[in-house]
């Protein structure tokens, strides 16, 4: 049932007036319900609501991929944006989501902070390790690039794969080494699609005009480029 707006606003200051103390509740039960039924987006609008970080941190962390993979950064971002810095910080999960936001529209500098904040604390593990990669190679050095990637272990969910996948591709292609370029390309039936799980980074220039040749006209994620320009 869906009530006129004049009538909601109505029963939320009543409700404000008369039962303040149990409007928490009431948003963490909201979020529980939303985040049981598969409306993420729902869920972490109650959990915010109800001040219960923890419960927006774990919400945050199971939603964001598949988010992102839709195209919905700006959506990721103000998830994030409901959280205080310090729990985002704090959270390798949120960190991590962070990191791809920043990876994704380009701002480097960005992620060259957050990445030494994290090693700062010890080696990088997972994600922050394949970022620390793309970065490179994106800093224009595609020889540092191809090395970081040969120490990471071919795991990961299919995000991951698909980066690491498509990066030493990439890698070798400015290397010269066509073959395997060419060879890792013939691989792609495992990668995400664009109705599936949708490409991990978003599709900009750069990327298409090195891989449709071997793609069959299909554009993969916006990495081709190893410079800040492309």
């Amino acid at each position: 049932m869906r009530y006129h707006q004049l009538f909601r606003d109505i029963l939320l200051h009543e409700l404000n007036r008369t039962a303040a103390a149990e409007i928490p509740g009431l948003h963490r039960r909201a979020a529980q319900w939303y985040a049981e039924h598969g409306d993420p987006h729902q869920a972490i609008r109650h959990a915010v609501a109800a001040g219960d970080r923890r419960t927006t941190a774990n919400l945050i962390a199971a939603a964001w991929r598949p988010t992102f993979n839709a195209g919905q950064l700006r959506t990721v971002e103000s998830w994030l944006g409901g959280l205080p810095e310090e729990a985002v910080t704090a959270d390798p999960r949120l960190t991590t989501a962070r990191l791809w936001l920043a990876m994704d529209a380009g701002r480097l500098d960005s992620v060259e902070v957050e990445l030494r904040r994290i090693e700062a604390a010890g080696p990088l593990t997972g994600d922050a390790r394949l970022i620390r990669a793309l970065h490179t190679f994106k800093t224009g050095d595609v020889t540092g690039a191809a090395a970081r990637l040969g120490g990471i272990d071919p795991g990961g969910d299919a995000f991951d794969l698909t980066v690491r996948s498509l990066l030493i591709g990439v890698t070798a292609l400015w290397q010269g080494a066509l073959d395997r370029a060419r060879l890792l390309s013939t691989r792609r039936s495992g990668w995400p699609t664009a109705t599936g799980t949708g490409w991990p980074v978003s599709t900009r220039r750069g990327a298409g005009r090195w891989w449709r040749p071997w793609t069959g006209g299909r554009t993969p994620p916006s990495i081709g480029c190893p410079t800040r320009r492309c």
